[in-house]
């Protein structure tokens, strides 16, 4: 038995340091690459589609959002897929999988939710996002490449962004030394 134990440590250590050693810095780190804050970014854009979609139902001229948003789906399909790959690539570069792609694209849709709760009335919502709802059925690949740069530009990540994460640290409260 203790032989059997100090064989079945040893290959798990050994195991262990193979895994560690094959990491790049990001994946041990815990950080997004571009790629990465790139594909995150694009599945916000698709949620607050969605959710605005939902929430809305209609556009101002009685446009059906909900079958504009499929339509935006299906016309991105290809971008969507990819992202979610890149996503998926990463979560199994942790040890994850695809249960941790569901539970970002449902935490997404949920903070946009409750941003909406918060922030402003489902009306006032409606009137400022319907519209871009409905101009993304006619945004070229450019576009949409774009707005998604737009989120990363202004976003907030479920992960920092490799390179960023001590100017992340630094910056928050929680980090800062109290008096």
């Amino acid at each position: 038995m203790t032989i059997f134990f100090r064989y079945g440590t040893l290959c798990a250590a050994a195991f262990l340091a193979c895994s560690l050693a094959n990491a790049s810095p990001a994946q041990a780190a815990g950080c997004y690459e571009p790629s990465e804050a790139e594909a995150e970014s694009a599945l916000r854009l698709h949620s607050e589609l969605m959710v605005t979609a939902i929430t809305c139902l209609r556009g101002a001229k009685g446009e059906d959002l909900i079958k504009n948003y499929t339509s935006f789906t299906r016309k991105n399909l290809k971008n969507i897929k990819k992202w979610e790959q890149v996503m998926l690539s990463h979560y199994r570069s942790q040890g994850g999988g695809t249960a941790d792609l569901d539970r970002l694209r449902t935490t997404l849709a949920n903070d946009i939710s409750q941003r909406i709760a918060t922030v402003a009335s489902p009306a006032a919502y409606c009137t400022s996002n319907g519209p871009r709802l409905i101009a993304s059925l006619g945004w070229s690949e450019a576009d949409l490449q774009h707005e998604v740069g737009a989120v990363v530009r202004t976003a907030a990540f479920s992960k920092p962004k490799c390179g960023q994460q001590a100017t992340a640290q630094a910056e928050s409260p929680a980090s800062t030394p109290h008096p």
